[in-house]
């Protein structure tokens, strides 16, 4: 079937609870880029068809699979309008994460086990997708236990999922397939966010054109290999002044050559300076994986 982007309002979407939970049936958001937010993303597909491109790898997805996504992740959805398209989205920020671990990292680690997409045994699944539909059940609810319910409910999902793909590290599940060009260009862009990126020595290192190199960033993931550096130098730069280091100390562990192109790309990106995003994060106690 044709496939429609759909993210345009998740783009910039905000979360207005430390926790949200929906049920979405056809719910056609027009198109967008690929993005990237600043909380946690959970998403189960209950029936249609979609696909996810996270990080430069592409998911074909089948009604049951589970799509895990952590703040630093680029990444958009598509889908076929063809048959009713149903899904469960839940979101969360890391504070939550946290404080619901007993302000441990132990409920972070199935965002950080580099395994996005997870398609498990039909009755694992089943049981999963009936737990995430209840989730959003109690959190459309609103009366006064429905908060405390969706929480408790949350937290034994997580804990599910995080000991699923903690089992199942060693043992690939699916046949790990051989990377393409773009995954690995993807992963070596993201260990080396602090070093000299450009196109020309990129497509040295990986023996490709520098045309080619351009052409399956946008063809792929719908940006250029520029833009993807840039958002990625940001968000590192987000979590490095969350963790309390000043701007000017910051934008060399980025990859900025100076602190005005930083501060250039910082305000046009998220409309303030870096030294009033700065102070914002002081008082927060945030923070991602």
């Amino acid at each position: 079937g044709e496939f429609m982007e759909n993210t345009s309002n998740y783009a910039n979407y905000k979360l207005k609870e430390d926790f949200e939970a929906y049920l979405m049936n056809n719910v056609y958001l027009g198109h967008a880029p690929i993005h990237y937010h600043d909380f946690y993303e959970m998403f189960f597909l209950l029936s249609g068809e979609a696909k996810y491109v996270i990080e430069g790898v592409t998911y074909d997805l089948m009604p049951g699979d589970i799509i895990l996504i952590s703040p630093t992740e680029l990444h958009q959805c598509s889908y076929s309008l063809a048959e009713p398209y149903r899904r469960i989205v839940i979101y969360f920020t890391y504070e939550y994460i946290l404080s619901a671990a007993g302000n441990t990292k132990l409920l972070t680690r199935c965002f950080t086990a580099h395994k996005n997409h997870l398609r498990l045994e039909p009755a694992v699944s089943n049981l999963l997708m009936t737990h995430a539909i209840n989730i959003a059940k109690e959190f459309a609810k609103k009366d006064e236990y429905s908060k405390i319910m969706a929480d408790a409910l949350l937290v034994e999902l997580l804990v599910s999922i995080n000991r699923f793909v903690i089992n199942n590290l060693d043992k690939n599940t699916e046949k790990e397939t051989a990377k393409s060009v773009l995954a690995e260009l993807v992963d070596y862009i993201n260990s080396n966010l602090s070093s000299h990126l450009s196109l020309d020595w990129l497509a040295d290192k990986f023996y490709i054109s520098k045309y080619y190199l351009i052409r399956i960033f946008k063809t792929e993931m719908g940006i250029t290999p520029h833009r993807y550096i840039t958002l990625k130098r940001l968000i590192l730069a987000k979590s490095i002044m969350y963790s309390g280091t000043k701007p000017i100390d910051t934008y060399q562990a980025c990859g900025f050559t100076d602190y005005s192109s930083f501060y250039t790309a910082f305000k046009k990106e998220y409309g303030m300076s870096p030294k009033h995003f700065y102070n914002i994060a002081k008082t927060k106690n945030k923070g991602y994986v």
